[in-house]
């Protein structure tokens, strides 16, 4: 696929769709304005937990935090996580090498170790690289909710969080139904892999305990149409491919809960098509986590136990890299008064990782370990609240790192407001040590400010501004023909707007989110757009994602949903410098009806303005060249058939 300008960006068509929904929808939001406002103030007094650890109603927790409930994500017919975070300000996706999807956030590559992903709890990233694999990937026919960190979550969780934290939380076992499911089936105009998945959950009592396995499995095709490459233009119809196969079982009894996770993903990798031993690209992982909670008064300890083997990017026939991580955590909280709480904790992290090189034909064994100090006050005022964190890091390869978080919030019956200051660290991984032993760490600083106010009796507005900046990034690079490795760059971040509209009526739901963001950024040429300093390769300036829900009779629902990004820049096919991709406006709709009291069925039709999807792959050499532009879903007809017993 060749970058070809062209299009302005997206206001215009975004403002005229955003106009014919809301017309539709302003007489219901009219009627049902006493039972949106019910609806509206449960949503701002949600409690979450992904930036304290704690309970903490959404308005008053010390980060810039979305939350996504369950009946939102059913609501939009997604098929997977990254279909759900794609709407989220701020979040965007490209590619990595090999057909592998990553994040980014605010214009940022986030993909190598810079984004926490936990299910359960439990950590995705792979320690080899930090990387996670998004596309046809991680299920959310179980999801019960998604609380999301745009911003540092360092002074909690560690090195992964330096740019955002994502927290996907399924239903906890014994809820729900007995057994229920969702199967999907699907066509992908110029595909030639029917679509097909499915999940099936099982939930009840196993003695006194509390049981629930959730399986999902299927095929789905990443996308379609020409992959040009300076070996030839490959038809990606007939070769795109993302396999998921992905089992979740929970046990809770009073205040201990066991989670073991088995992934088996893998994408079948066109972009190496010419190539005769290419064989499926797999991230095969288990995961397993023990956690207890014990109280006494105003006294919590919470114990927690978790070990993950993984064998990130391997080509079955061929890699064998290896990660063991075991990790131990011990957190006290304590209410010293109605105002202050208190809490304290201690970590340690072991990794043991074989990596095999094939050019050399030698296994190199490395054991990092690190040891972490966490430290939290939440002090309640009449002014506001108070948050101070902070979490001392000991590395076994780099010495002592501190992450900080300053905050303050205040929230009333119709308005908050938030500012934040966080610093982070992210220590280098295994294998970008593999490649150059002399790397630093990335340190990170932060500045946000946040705002809200009640439009109304059913509506409310956030606004929030941002500031990150990654000090000695670290990013793949090619600085010569045949030289690839990892190397610090001075800086990189970003600056910006974000805006988040929510809402409520009884048969009405509404959001809409609008981002605009701004590179910062110093010899980091590989990220860089010359003659643009406002771009990275790869994101756009503007992004803005109207959802909506109308349950406009009993048992049927319509689900609208508009995207639209700006202009973005990409390398081409033989291209030395990135150019220019026209804005894009992509529509989706999902139509869901009850069938009866056990069955529901949804026809879902994605992207129906047939717009080019790319995935671009956020950094390239300058006067070198860098990766074109995967293929990403066209067109699409899908049917979800649920039950629930």
């Amino acid at each position: 696929m060749s970058p070809t300008p062209g299009k302005t960006e997206p206001g215009a068509r975004l403002v005229r769709g955003t106009a014919a929904v809301l017309l539709l929808a302003l007489p219901a939001v009219a009627q049902d304005a006493d039972a949106g406002l019910e609806r509206l103030k449960a949503i701002l007094a949600s409690p979450v937990i992904a930036a304290t650890r704690q309970s903490v109603p959404i308005r008053e927790s010390p980060g810039i935090i979305t939350l996504l409930t369950r009946e939102e994500i059913r609501a939009s017919g997604a098929r997977d996580l990254l279909e759900v975070l794609r709407m989220v300000p701020g979040l965007d996706f490209g590619s990595d090498t090999n057909d592998v999807v990553g994040i980014g956030v605010r214009g940022n590559w986030g993909h190598d170790g810079k984004v926490l992903l936990l299910v359960d709890g439990l950590e995705m990233n792979e320690p080899l690289y930090g990387t996670t694999a998004f596309g046809g990937h991680y299920p959310v026919g179980d999801v019960d909710r998604i609380e999301i960190i745009r911003g540092p979550g360092s002074a909690q969780y560690g090195g992964y969080a330096e740019l955002a934290v994502i927290q996907v939380f399924t239903r906890p076992p014994g809820s729900g139904g007995t057994a229920e499911g969702d199967l999907w089936l699907g066509r992908l105009q110029g595909a030639d892999l029917l679509a097909r998945q499915g999940q099936v959950r099982f939930s009840g009592a196993l003695g006194p305990a509390a049981c629930s396995v959730s399986y999902a499995r299927g095929e789905v095709p990443q996308g379609s149409g020409p992959y040009a490459t300076a070996a030839g233009t490959l038809d990606t119809g007939p070769w795109s491919q993302q396999h998921q196969d992905f089992l979740n079982l929970g046990l809770s009894a009073g205040g201990l809960n066991l989670r073991y996770l088995r992934d088996r993903y893998f994408v079948r990798d066109y972009t190496r098509w010419y190539r005769a031993d290419v064989k499926p690209l797999s991230f095969p992982g288990q995961y397993f986590g023990a956690d207890w909670t014990w109280s006494a008064g105003d006294l919590t300890l919470r114990p927690e136990f978790q070990l993950k083997q993984q064998s990130p990017w391997m080509y079955t026939d061929a890699r064998t890299d290896r990660n063991t991580r075991g990790v131990g955590r011990l957190i006290a909280t304590w209410k010293a008064t109605p105002a202050l709480n208190l809490s304290a904790g201690v970590e340690a992290v072991r990794d043991d990782a074989s990596i095999y090189w094939s050019a050399r034909g030698y296994r190199q064994h490395y054991i990092h370990q690190n040891r972490a100090a966490l430290l939290q006050a939440l002090w309640s005022l009449p002014f506001g609240n108070l948050d101070l964190g902070v979490r001392h890091d000991r590395h076994s390869e780099f010495g002592s790192a501190t992450s900080p978080r300053l905050a303050f919030t205040h929230a009333e019956d119709g308005w908050h407001v938030k500012l934040l200051a966080a610093g982070a660290f992210r220590a280098p991984s295994i294998e970008n040590l593999f490649v150059n032993p002399a790397l630093r760490p990335e340190r990170t600083h932060s500045y946000e400010a946040e705002g809200g106010i009640a439009l109304g009796r059913h509506s409310y507005l956030s606004a929030n501004v941002f500031f990150e900046r990654i000090h000695d990034p670290i990013s793949y690079a090619n600085p010569a023909p045949g030289v690839n490795t990892y190397l610090n760059f001075d800086h990189v971040g970003s600056r910006g707007l974000e805006l988040d509209l929510q809402t409520r009526a009884r048969d009405l739901t509404l959001r809409a989110t609008f981002t605009l963001q701004e590179a910062d950024d110093r010899n980091a040429d590989f990220y860089r757009v010359p003659g643009e300093p406002a771009y990275h390769v790869g994101f756009p300036r503007t992004k803005a994602a109207l959802q909506v829900q109308w349950r406009f009779r009993p048992g049927w629902s319509l689900n609208p949903e508009i995207l639209a990004v700006g202009r973005r820049f990409a390398y081409g096919a033989g291209g030395l410098q990135p150019a220019p991709l026209g804005a894009a406006t992509y529509l989706n709709l999902f139509l869901s009806w009850r069938l009866a009291e056990s069955l529901e069925a949804g026809l879902r039709a994605s992207n129906l303005l047939d717009e080019d999807a790319p995935y671009i792959q956020p950094y390239g050499n300058p006067g070198a060249g860098g990766t074109p532009p995967l293929p990403g879903a066209r067109r699409s007809l899908d049917l979800r058939l649920s039950f629930r017993f």
